[in-house]
């Protein structure tokens, strides 16, 4: 929807606090009306697009599997990589700051 566009403009233009404010108000509408998990995934996908921008690698991390737990529900296998890549770079990227455990399943 239009709040989930705004969100990806304004991440695009690392304008991440009005990203994520744009975004959470996105996710609420599309659970509050049942909307899909399609639009879901993509807007948990924004969300951590939006926490990585401002390095909280933790949350970006949660969102990322989240979007990739909707989309591999949702998609073939084949569809899933660019997800994948972002959830082991978050990885890498947080173990330089402190260990966190991790638990893909």
């Amino acid at each position: 929807g239009g709040y989930a566009i705004l969100a990806q403009l304004y991440n695009k233009q690392k304008n991440y606090q009005l990203a994520l404010k744009y975004i959470n108000l996105s996710i609420t509408i599309v659970e509050e009306h049942h909307l899909g998990e399609d639009g879901l995934s993509g807007s948990y996908e924004e969300l951590a697009n939006a926490y990585e921008g401002i390095k909280d690698y933790k949350n970006a991390f949660e969102y990322y599997k989240k979007a990739k737990e909707l989309h591999d529900s949702i998609f073939s296998n084949d569809n899933k990589n660019g997800i994948n890549d972002k959830i082991v770079w978050i990885k890498n990227k947080d173990n330089n700051d402190k260990t966190t455990n991790y638990n893909f399943s």
